[in-house]
């Protein structure tokens, strides 16, 4: 069970600027890990967005006519 007064005492009281610079690298380095776990799953969908090297749109996948 949830300690709600210990949570809304938390999100009232202020926090120091040092506390503050460790949450904020706690949440960079967790943003970095889960963009690590997602970068194989989506580098195929950026490889057929761009042409290597160039700005110009990569080629798109052909689908049947109808």
């Amino acid at each position: 069970m949830l300690n709600y007064g210990y949570l809304v005492y938390q999100a009232e009281r202020g926090k120091a600027q040092t506390e503050q610079r460790e949450t904020d690298a706690e949440l960079g380095r967790l943003s970095a890990a889960f963009a690590q776990l997602l970068r194989p799953l989506t580098k195929p969908a950026r490889a057929l967005r761009r042409q290597p090297g160039t700005d110009q749109p990569g080629l798109r996948p052909v689908h049947a006519s109808r």
